[in-house]
């Protein structure tokens, strides 16, 4: 089984977590971060293009909660 992540905010604690979380990836196939979500979309997008560069999978980008929520 795997758990599929989402990060809710892409500042500067949401780029942490996504190390964090990329960082027990390689260890464990258990989770796998698959979207992350903010207000600002470049923001999403830098941590999504760094996710991608550190653990070769991108995670899909949104700009609303409900939709990351609705399509997750």
């Amino acid at each position: 089984m795997t758990l599929n992540l989402g990060i809710i905010g892409c500042g500067g604690m949401g780029f942490r977590h996504m190390h964090g979380i990329s960082e027990l990836m390689k260890f464990s196939n258990i989770m796998k971060l698959r979207a992350v979500c903010d207000l600002h979309e470049s923001a999403a997008k830098h941590v999504a293009a760094r996710a991608e560069e550190i653990i070769g999978e991108r995670p899909e980008v949104y700009t609303s909660l409900e939709e990351m929520l609705k399509n997750s």
